[in-house]
Parts: structure tokens; C-alpha cells; sequence
């Protein structure tokens, strides 16, 4: 988790097109983990990850966290909806 944590801080010295091909793609890899708090990390660094994303990252990061808006895990879904508004 610690990792994830980090990423975000590095992000910010990345420009657009290295935070799209390396960050945003190898964290929607992750998001499907079956386990609840992982997947609750993960959307907790997108949500900064998109801040410092362009339209293009943007526009990934939601149509796959799209398909969190029903989870089962409360905070899960939570953090997705946030993402998503």
C-alpha cells in the first residue's frame, strides 16, 4: 500500500502523457484485486492521479471505474461515485 502512496507523490513530476502510459495503466491493472482495501487504495490514488491527468486519463480512469459504482464493499463504492462526479 505504501507503494501506491508513493506513486502519487512521484506523478506529480511526470507530465500527462508518462502519467496515462505508466501510472494510470499499471493501476487499472491492479483494480480488479478481489481484496476490498487494495481496491479502496487504488481509487484513492487515482482520485489525485486524475488531478494531475489529462482529458485522455481521465476519460480511462472512469470508464473502468465505472464499474465500481455497485460494489459490494461500501467504501469501495463510495470512492468510486466520488471519482465518477
Amino acid at each position: 500500500m505504501c507503494v501506491l502512496q508513493s506513486i502519487t507523490v512521484c506523478a506529480k513530476s511526470l507530465n500527462s502523457n508518462q502519467i496515462n502510459e505508466h501510472i494510470i495503466a499499471n493501476l487499472l491493472k491492479f483494480i480488479k484485486d478481489k481484496i476490498p482495501n487494495v481496491r479502496i487504495t487504488i481509487l484513492k490514488a487515482l482520485i489525485i492521479i486524475s488531478g494531475l491527468s489529462d482529458s485522455q486519463g481521465k476519460e480511462k480512469i472512469k470508464s473502468t471505474v465505472k464499474d465500481f459504482k455497485n460494489d459490494d464493499d461500501l467504501d469501495v463504492k463510495f470512492l468510486a461515485n466520488k471519482l465518477l462526479s
